[in-house]
């Protein structure tokens, strides 16, 4: 039903009374120890994704193709993985405090899987994580999120005859599935139970630098309340090195950055622009670490990618942050091998008079999906005064009554969360209630412990527009959460708590589960077709196996090169970053199932097609490559290991550089400058019906530096032949040609021949020399790449 608004003002009182007893000691200092450990997610391919109207009860029918799977239910399935969703984990230890840090390659973290995660971690480790354990999503689209039981609306769709689908949240992340949870659960406590084997002496460091380009502004209804563009900007790290050796541990890094390059029709699985800025954090280090991405304020912020697309556009967005994190970290100067460490979380209750609503000014028992959905899109001032009426109203006892934060002390960082979506400006709030419980800095952060939706102070919410619209207790909401986050911080500090309040935990006892059955593989592990025998760089090289049923776990596929020795062996960026589909984006896959879920339900044997495709950039050594897969596969009801090889495959330099250049005639000489470009990677995508958003080829951006078409070859000592053509003969003129790479700028995106070092010659013209062309060919880079073809220049000569 409509009811009436009215704008309140909104104003975050920094300040507390007196506490009630004395001070509370300070968190005793002592010698960090410190490790790190990382676990890929046991999503299978096929498992739906979270976030976006793709419910196929309220966002319209599946699409016509859709294979189905197990893994799926009001969503689409999945039908590949474009980088692996992955859990994570730093561990903090002083010997008199533990702080857990974790996140995973979600769309947002429920109170079911944090408990889950804790109940684990005392069985599986016997180590309990209670007020010690932060958990965090990175917001990512493009992964799995069955882990919402917890209906906001209990019978949006009456007639659903699966309870499950009548839940709200259910067609925002498709319905709860118990397996989903401890698939996910699982590989977070594994995770933490590597950084706890892994502890060792450390030291740690915190900066902060500001990032206005891998981001921008998504919301401007609010533009009159925060101005034009804006977003949060802070980019902090946390660094943390081994104390002897110096050698990285971990890097954590927190900014505000949607995770939705890709759309609602891609059907890769995917840790979009936040997982890709962590690969290339990596890629800083020759060293192993472990690079972790910590969701911000990110409600109102989406990714920059310079109008790159997919994957490639993931990679444009991560790499202009992980700039921005290099900052931040070379700006640590202090680092500390003794710290203070404390920790605590706290449930708090939600309800409409605890958040200040007077009678009938907001629906009793919550709502969602309210408002503004039909509002000219940025009015440029709130809406006031107006009507509020939501699609699905709470019943009484059927609503979101408690929740979950988290806050801790590192030294002297202060950490903060919210259970949902909070906006640049409660960002700004976050801070500002650290400064007022006295730290200087502060770790500021979303997507944490449990999920309430967006997060928006009272006239942003007013002003309309989406994100009023997921969420579930109105325009009051963000006020009591940054109160409850602060306070928890200053009970952890003081001793004493000013706002808390008698709560009943929502219940997030596990369901019982029957496991889904693994199908058996119909045609035996082994290579499906064969790679190309030769593959240029930059060009695609693909290759196809049988495996196993994916729910037995996502092959594990390696790329490997043959030595002096006849012996294959992994390939490593910088020396230890395999090349793997299930550590990075370099080995995309694909899955085809015969016959598919949907034709044949119960079928207990399909046979399980997998493909990958790789380009190889342009710096990979030449020579004898192949592909080697370990995976698990069921036969006749046995499941076992089973391994695979590619067909070996050669790796040569690409011919299609071309020459980006300018001939021009002054002061009596004939001046060329060019530029060798690699050739242009282009984002393909799937033709089949309804599925123009999915991703099927061109993942790789050529240059990451670069605005595609442009990217400058390295040139080196290369060679170029130049022709030059009078009137009506051809004489050959020895041009002396000047190469050398260039210094490139994080932002030098636009740079053009003769506006710095590259091909460059002068010739000085003699009487008669009506130059009108100029063809250079054999072109060659400092990789042995080449141009193929010659190019022809032409100059006017007075």
């Amino acid at each position: 039903m409509p009811m009436r608004l009215a704008v309140t003002a909104f104003v975050l009182c920094a300040c507390h009374a007196a506490a009630p007893s004395g001070p509370k000691a300070p968190a005793p200092v002592g010698p960090l120890r410190a490790g790190a450990g990382q676990r890929p997610l046991e999503l299978p391919i096929g498992h739906s994704h979270a976030g976006y109207a793709q419910s196929k009860k309220l966002a319209g029918p599946p699409p016509p193709d859709d294979p189905g799977s197990p893994y799926a239910s009001l969503f689409p399935s999945t039908r590949g993985m474009q980088s692996p969703p992955t859990a994570k984990a730093l561990v903090l230890d002083n010997g008199n405090a533990r702080v857990v840090l974790a996140k995973i390659d979600a769309i947002f973290i429920t109170a079911i899987l944090t408990d889950r995660v804790i109940a684990l971690a005392k069985d599986k480790l016997g180590v309990d994580l209670t007020g010690q354990l932060l958990l965090n999503a990175t917001h990512t689209h493009a992964a799995g999120c069955r882990f919402s039981k917890e209906s906001v609306v209990a019978d949006l769709i009456a007639d659903e005859p699966d309870p499950g689908a009548r839940h709200a949240l259910a067609h925002g992340v498709d319905t709860y599935s118990q397996e989903s949870v401890e698939r996910v659960a699982g590989p977070i406590v594994a995770a933490i139970g590597d950084a706890l084997a892994a502890l060792k002496p450390a030291k740690l460091g915190h900066g902060v630098s500001q990032d206005d380009v891998s981001a921008h502004d998504r919301r401007c209804e609010n533009d009159w309340l925060t101005g034009p563009g804006d977003h949060f900007k802070d980019v902090t790290v946390l660094r943390v090195d081994d104390a002897s050796s110096g050698a990285p541990i971990a890097v954590l890094f927190s900014y505000a950055i949607h995770g939705t390059v890709n759309d609602s029709t891609n059907r890769l699985l995917s840790v979009d622009a936040p997982g890709h800025a962590e690969y290339e954090v990596e890629r800083q280090f020759d060293t192993p670490m472990v690079a972790m991405f910590f969701q911000g304020p990110a409600g109102d912020a989406s990714p920059s990618t310079d109008g790159d697309a997919g994957s490639q556009g993931m990679r444009r967005a991560g790499w202009k942050l992980a700039q921005s994190v290099k900052a931040a970290r070379d700006s640590i100067t202090s680092m500390q091998s003794s710290i203070a460490l404390q920790s605590a979380d706290r449930w708090s209750p939600e309800n409409h008079d605890l958040l200040g609503y007077k009678r009938a000014e907001f629906f009793a028992d919550g709502a969602v999906l309210c408002q503004f959905l039909y509002t000219p899109p940025c009015p440029g001032k709130p809406i006031a005064g107006g009507d509020v009426s939501c699609i699905g109203e709470a019943q009484p006892g059927k609503g979101k009554y408690s929740t979950r934060f988290f806050a801790a002390q590192i030294g002297d960082l202060a950490v903060l969360t919210l259970p949902g979506e909070p906006t640049s400006a409660v960002g700004h709030a976050m801070q500002d209630a650290a400064k007022a419980e006295g730290f200087t800095s502060s770790l500021v952060v979303g997507y944490s412990q449990d999920h309430e939706g967006y997060i928006l102070l009272d006239d942003d919410w007013l002003s309309g527009g989406y994100e009023p619209t997921i969420s579930f207790w109105g325009w009051k909401f963000a006020r009591y959460a940054l109160g409850q986050s602060q306070d928890l911080l200053h009970e952890l500090i003081t001793g004493a708590a000013l706002q808390k309040h008698d709560v009943v935990p929502a219940d997030t006892t596990p369901l019982a589960f029957t496991p889904i059955t693994p199908t058996d593989s119909s045609t035996p592990p082994g290579e499906a077709a064969p790679p190309d025998a030769t593959v240029e760089r930059l060009a695609t090289v693909r290759w196809a196996w049988f495996g196993g049923d994916p729910g037995l776990g996502t092959p594990d596929v390696r790329l490997q090169k043959k030595g002096a020795d006849g012996a294959f062996a992994d390939v490593l960026v910088n020396g230890w970053i395999p090349i793997s589909n299930l550590r990075g984006p370099e080995l995309p896959l694909t899955l085809t199932q015969t016959p598919t879920f949907n034709h044949a339900r119960t079928a207990t044997a399909r046979e399980h097609r997998y493909e990958l495709q790789y380009e190889p950039p342009i710096d990979l050594p030449a020579g004898t490559y192949r592909f080697h897969v370990a995976g698990t596969a069921k036969q006749s009801g046995a499941i076992a290991a089973y391994a695979v090889d590619s067909t070996p495959f050669s790796v040569v330099p690409t011919t299609h550089l071309t020459l980006d250049g300018a001939l021009t005639v002054a002061g009596g000489k004939l001046v060329f400058d060019a530029t060798p470009l690699y050739p242009a990677q282009v984002p393909v995508y799937s033709t089949l019906p309804a599925e123009s958003g999915w991703q099927v080829g061109g993942f790789r951006l050529t240059d990451v530096r670069f605005k595609a078409p442009f990217a400058p070859a390295k040139t080196g000592d290369a060679a170029a032949t130049l022709v030059v053509q009078a009137m009506d003969t051809v004489a050959t003129d020895a041009f002396p040609l000047a190469f050398a790479d260039r210094v490139v700028e994080r932002d030098a995106r636009d740079f053009k021949p003769g506006a710095g070092p590259g091909l460059h010659g002068e010739l000085a013209l003699r009487p008669g020399h009506a130059v009108l062309t100029i063809a250079a060919g054999a072109v060659t880079d400092a990789l042995g790449n080449t141009n193929g073809a010659a190019a022809s220049f032409s100059a006017d000569v007075p």
